[in-house]
């Protein structure tokens, strides 16, 4: 075999330049295009080129795609940067992890777990009015509104999805997952913002429905999903991105597809420990690109566009009956990226808020040590409110001492007290609040 051509390709200066591209970024057509390409090739003579060297450190999916077409992707130096960002930071032992997921962190897994229920119904098409939504998932109202019906079911499964921890993911599980959201929901008195045109009008968002090809289908993303396919060197952010496009893709409630689908990811980052992947605002960075997929002539509005545009150009090799999804899964693992950063910007923000309040409390009011932690843990909503018993437990201290310091903090004005079922609850006042935006409250 002659060598020649092999050698000559690769000491082509230009192809060095698009390989590097493509295995540091990754690479899109259109910026492909602009490239200056090898000498004697032409554009897609070396697109395919590329591709078929990518493949050989390719992972393979397994599962097929329509009409028998393979599902690959490459590792590139920025899926391996954002896997080794996602161990630091979302694995089980992280800080931040251990800060949201303890009992502590209450407000901020609620926060974002709220947000996200408003904003993947919304994804899905649902016409909700956010505030509203907001306020009733918030306040926990018992609305028997449809749409607030849902929403709460939603948000419920959310929550709960820890209990499926240990229960192996089946097409009957998927189902199980529609089947609790639309429990007690009138769809038809739902009004909807758009109709996805893969999803027929007619089909009832609370009924399953599968033909037999997406049943294997998605009993195939099942057996990937528990491990027993897939490449044992495969980094487990990217196995929840594509189970979650799989299963979006033959979701058995079609008008459902993206909550199921985000529910399925959690679950799936829950399993893997990496828990904080589920509190992530991701479909809210999704949204937020795809509003400003008009106004920005950068890659994320490229990537945020609905059906991703020239993300997905010639991905597809039908002579090897081949799709790469390298591009797409870069896309996701970008909004990852930022959902993280976002996340991580929220709570140093409140965190910092509540520290800065406490220092100045500690200046003056004549507060005792244990009164102070009641002031910073309320600042910080870590617990929202706070009862007499619930203070003597947590500072080892004596009932009557307990009454004293949260009688104590009513009459300075921090706190107030509120009747609630056979006892009462201490909750912050507007002078807290006034302090921790910045501002020194009045006792």
């Amino acid at each position: 075999m002659d060598s020649t051509p092999i050698i000559s390709l690769v000491s082509d200066v230009n192809f060095g330049k698009i390989m590097r591209r493509a295995t540091r970024n990754g690479l899109l057509w259109d910026d492909f295009l602009s490239m200056p390409l090898p000498a004697g090739m032409s554009a897609l003579e070396t697109w395919k080129t590329v591709a078929a060297l990518r493949r050989f450190s390719a992972f393979r999916v397994p599962y097929e795609e329509v009409d028998g077409y393979g599902i690959w992707y490459a590792p590139t130096a920025f899926l391996s940067h954002a896997a080794a960002v996602v161990d630091n930071q979302c694995r089980e032992a992280s800080p931040l992890s251990q800060l949201l997921m303890s009992t502590q962190g209450n407000y901020y897994r609620t926060r974002f777990q709220v947000n996200e229920t408003i904003n993947c119904a919304q994804r899905d098409g649902l016409a909700l009015g956010p505030k509203t939504a907001l306020d009733a998932l918030e306040r926990e109202i018992g609305s028997k509104k449809p749409d607030m019906r849902l929403l709460r079911n939603i948000f419920t499964m959310m929550e709960s999805l820890g209990a499926y921890r240990d229960t192996p993911f089946s097409v009957e599980l998927i189902e199980s997952l529609g089947h609790r959201i639309c429990q007690g929901v009138n769809f038809d008195a739902i009004p909807r913002s758009r109709e996805d045109p893969s999803n027929p009008s007619d089909a009832p968002a609370s009924e399953a429905h599968l033909t037999p090809f997406e049943r294997t289908q998605l009993n195939a993303l099942c057996d990937y999903a528990n491990g027993q396919t897939g490449d044992p060197f495969e980094h487990a952010l990217f196995k929840a991105l594509i189970f979650r496009t799989g299963v979006c893709t033959y979701c058995p409630h079609r008008k459902l597809a993206y909550i199921i689908s985000q529910l399925c990811f959690n679950l799936f980052s829950i399993k893997a420990g990496l828990p904080l992947l589920s509190l992530l605002p991701f479909t809210e960075t999704v949204l937020e690109w795809e509003s400003e997929t008009n106004t920005r002539g950068n890659h994320e509005a490229e990537f945020a566009s609905s059906n991703l545009g020239s993300v997905a150009a010639n991905t597809i090799d039908d002579e090897e009956k081949l799709v790469d999804f390298s591009p797409l899964l870069t896309v996701a693992t970008w909004a990852i990226l930022q959902s993280l950063r976002k996340l991580e910007a929220l709570v140093a923000e409140r965190e910092q808020s509540a520290q800065e309040t406490v220092k100045r409390l500690r200046g003056g009011e004549g507060l005792n040590r244990r009164q102070l932690t009641v002031l910073e843990n309320l600042c910080r909503s870590r617990p929202s409110s706070y009862t007499i018993r619930q203070h003597q437990i947590s500072q080892k201290v004596a009932y009557a001492t307990a009454r004293a310091d949260l009688l104590d903090l009513v009459e300075k004005g921090f706190l107030c007290q509120e009747k609630q079922s056979k006892g009462f609850v201490f909750l912050p006042t507007d002078a807290l609040r006034t302090s921790e935006e910045g501002h020194p409250s009045q006792g």
